[in-house]
């Protein structure tokens, strides 16, 4: 599997190596405690929503919140779905089990509606600090979850960033590579189908 190299580029979403976040290729993938899944385990896979927030993008596995954020405001955000989303075929599991990790949307303080999702505790923590040189971020809770290591046919969500914007996909996104996105390693590995 070819890991990518942790990118630094878009100054309100990352979070610098050098101030030891970050430990190296894929460390965006949080550490798991075991493998797949027991049968009896499995939670159910959901499809991944994708929005366009005006100034990001935002992404759900909930229905029930998927819809809320597509309404106009006041009642909801008035956030557009995209029939085109990079997301489109990516899955995720609605609850926690055996050898699975949290996914975790975060969302800029002050920010124009940016998100980024990660899996990864220590860039949590480090982008929830006020002094943080990337914008601060808070927790906007856990959207659904995927495994720490390959499983399976498992397949590797990534995420890709540029100039503020943060996006999910799988590895072989070359699209958002050839517009000037950098690949900012494995978030977690998703199930098939």
């Amino acid at each position: 599997m070819k890991m990518h190299r942790v990118a630094v580029v878009a100054a309100m979403v990352l979070v610098a190596a050098s101030m030891g976040v970050l430990a190296g290729p894929a460390a965006l993938a949080a550490e798991s405690s075991g493998g797949c899944p027991t049968p009896a385990g499995v939670p159910v896979v959901e499809d991944f929503k994708e929005f366009f927030t005006g100034g990001g993008h935002f992404y759900t596995l909930d229905d029930a919140e998927a819809a809320t954020v597509a309404l106009p405001r006041p009642v909801g955000y008035g956030f557009t779905k995209k029939p085109d989303a990079e997301a489109a075929g990516l899955k995720g599991y609605s609850s926690g089990g055996d050898g699975l990790i949290a996914i975790h949307r975060l969302e800029q303080v002050g920010g124009n509606n940016n998100y980024l999702v990660t899996a990864q505790q220590s860039e949590i923590d480090a982008l929830a600090r006020p002094d943080s040189p990337y914008g601060q971020f808070t927790d906007d809770g856990i959207i659904g979850y995927g495994f720490a290591e390959p499983c399976g046919d498992s397949l590797e969500l990534h995420r890709y960033s540029l100039n503020g914007d943060s996006r999910v996909g799988p590895a072989d996104r070359q699209d958002l590579l050839d517009a000037g996105f950098e690949d900012d390693g494995i978030v977690a590995f998703l199930p098939r189908g």
